[in-house]
């Protein structure tokens, strides 16, 4: 089905637009849209001063491309979806966007006077991975906020921008630096468990890439769902764990992304909530969040929509289902009307839904308890001091957020997470790259944030690294080290992989 509000091309346009691609052959295809890109009239050819043509051709480059995602010029934001994409397949399902490259309706910019608009923000989960349009959060929220309004006669209108694999901070960065013209009346910031990592770019033809415009410097070391090949995280992410620098730093910068995001919609007048759909870690990110959010602006959603695979898109895929969707937007429903969110609404009771979203809240502190264990269990229990490559254990791949793969293979940012109480010096083993243009690379070496030293590749070459840590750190727990690399070669069958050295062993031992 077709996407909600998709405007109508006017005959004229679409006249002339079918008479302009007709015109141009499919060996000039390419180097038109290179022209029209760089702003170039090609002499005796289509005008591309002219509005309707340069449309034309971006519906030609559109439409040839796989992929659904389109370069943003933000670095933060990194990506949003190709605009106007009329039924492209992704997962199987058609996916039509609005000049935007939000898989939305058109909607106008600035707020017209009289519209009551909720902004949902977030990642795949916003954006419907795998569901068609209708069979969404926002629809269905939509529809049950217009059902209950009392006395309103404006619009009211429900916005999905979620776009996939979006991390909490380019959610946030798109909605703040458009804050002016968004005029939300309520924002749900939607988060889930890996929006603390790196949020990729682009690569080229619409595919996502393995670098983030953010971190440029980590060339394809993303951290931390994107390794080189052969590594896997079985299952469970320790950047959301709050225990080491790297989940700290992230922390501390998801406080300040949401805290500054939330301010100024309340400045504006309007109103903001954080439903945080994270149910292997809801203690460490409460904590963290309630510092800079008041306390009706967080929402810890029950881990029943996690853990009951009757909300799951598949049998293997966590993504909501239709029943999910539905089922969020009720207790979404429920919140905006306990919490008194659009008071405008004067929204009225719904006694079944509501007494239902009760006793899943009332559920929840149990469900984040039992799941609290199960993580610290899993952190205490299976985390090492050391790691040796070439035969690394499927779960030790959980401690490695970025940049290596289990035979060693070092990316120029490498980041991961050791269990190693009392440890008082940190030792490097490891084998330079056969790549003269390695000579001399420099590798910086740092401990829970505090730099501790560096060595330098010599091709061809084993290394050996030692060095004491501070003993500021030496009693904690836990100890994330980073390598700094100042060069690498490209590798892999298509030279996208880089490389700067093989890694042996890595670990942190007493004294």
């Amino acid at each position: 089905m077709q996407e909600r509000g998709q405007e109508a091309v006017t005959t004229r346009r679409l006249a002339r637009a079918v008479a302009v691609l007709a015109g141009l052959s499919l060996a000039l295809g390419f180097a038109l849209a290179v022209a029209l890109l760089l702003g170039l009239q090609i002499g005796g050819g289509p005008d591309f001063n002219d509005p309707d043509v340069r449309r034309a051709v971006l519906r030609e480059l559109i439409d040839s491309s796989r992929g659904i995602f389109d370069t943003h010029p933000d670095p933060d934001v990194a990506r949003v979806g190709m605009p106007v994409l009329k039924g492209a397949n992704h997962v199987g399902v058609p996916i039509y966007t609005n000049r935007l490259g939000f898989r939305e309706r058109e909607f106008e910019l600035p707020k017209p006077t009289g519209v009551c608009r909720v902004v949902l923000l977030g990642d795949s989960f916003v954006f419907g991975f795998g569901q068609p349009a209708e069979e969404r959060l926002g629809v269905f929220l939509e529809d049950m906020l217009r059902q209950r309004a009392e006395g309103f006669v404006g619009e009211i209108e429900v916005l999905h921008l979620g776009v996939v694999s979006w991390n909490a901070f380019s959610g946030a960065a798109w909605a703040r630096r458009n804050l002016v013209e968004l005029q939300p009346d309520l924002v749900v910031q939607v988060l889930v468990e890996n929006d603390l990592d790196d949020n990729m770019g682009v690569r080229g033809f619409g595919a996502l890439a393995e670098f983030s415009p953010r971190h440029p410097e980590r060339t394809n070391a993303r951290v931390s769902r994107s390794y080189p090949e052969g590594l896997s995280q079985a299952g469970f992410n320790p950047l959301i764990m709050d225990v080491d620098y790297e989940s700290k730093s992230r922390f501390d910068a998801l406080q300040q992304s949401l805290g500054e995001l939330a301010e100024l919609v309340r400045a504006a007048g309007g109103r903001y909530v954080c439903a945080l759909h994270w149910p292997n870690s809801y203690q460490a990110a409460s904590e963290r969040l309630s510092a800079v959010l008041e306390p009706d602006e967080l929402l810890c959603l029950p881990a029943e929509l996690h853990d009951d695979k009757r909300y799951w898109r598949t049998e293997s895929d966590s993504h909501w289902s239709r029943v999910g969707h539905e089922d969020v937007a009720r207790l979404l429903f429920s919140t905006i009307r306990g919490r008194g969110l659009l008071p405008e609404l004067a929204l009225a009771a719904w006694p079944e839904t509501e007494a239902w979203a009760s006793e899943l809240f009332a559920a929840r502190a149990a469900d984040v308890a039992r799941v609290e264990r199960v993580a610290d269990e899993v952190v205490l229990r299976e985390f090492r001091a050391a790691l040796r490559f070439g035969g690394l254990k499927p779960s030790s791949t959980r401690q490695i957020y970025a940049g290596l793969d289990v035979a060693g293979h070092a990316a120029p940012f490498v980041s991961l997470v050791l269990k190693a109480p009392g440890g008082a010096r940190v030792v490097i083993q490891g084998q330079a790259l056969e790549a003269a243009s390695l000579a001399g690379a420099r590798v910086e070496v740092s401990v829970e944030g505090h730099a501790v030293g560096a060595f330098t590749l010599v091709p061809g070459q084993a290394f050996a690294f030692e060095a004491p840590l501070p003993e500021a750190i030496v009693a904690q727990p836990f100890k994330n080290v980073r390598l700094t690399c100042d060069d690498w070669i490209h590798a892999g069958e298509y030279r996208r992989e880089c490389r700067s050295y093989v890694l042996k062993n890595l670990m942190v031992m007493k004294r």
